[in-house]
């Protein structure tokens, strides 16, 4: 199982790279929109180095660190899909983020 978990954070940590490298592609210059866009991608990344040292350390203080952010970007992520349900139901990204999180957050959660 831990490294099934450890998986999940990579995958997480590897989201948040894609986020980030895409913002080049989507904003041709650093707009706001595009530095809030970037800092999304350093947010998925944070989030799975936490469950990286989550997964190797079993520390109760990483745990709930972990937690805290698993569902912290679980929540935004289903808000900002609620906004454009049709738009999150046809992206395989957002079922990924959704899976990735999810699991952290169930990994987080065991003792």
């Amino acid at each position: 199982m831990k490294r099934f978990d450890s998986v999940i954070g990579w995958g997480i940590v590897v989201l948040g790279m894609v986020h980030c490298a895409v913002t080049f592609q989507a904003y041709k210059s650093a707009t706001d929109a595009a530095l809030w866009f970037f800092t999304g991608g350093l947010a998925l990344i944070y989030g799975g180095l936490l469950n990286l040292l989550r997964a190797e350390y079993r520390r109760p203080g990483i745990r709930y660190a972990s937690l805290f952010a698993n569902l912290s970007l679980l929540a935004f992520a289903v808000v900002y899909a609620g906004r454009n349900p049709m738009r999150a139901l046809h992206d395989p990204a957002a079922w990924f983020l959704f899976a990735l999180l999810g699991l952290a957050t169930f990994f987080s959660l065991r003792r």
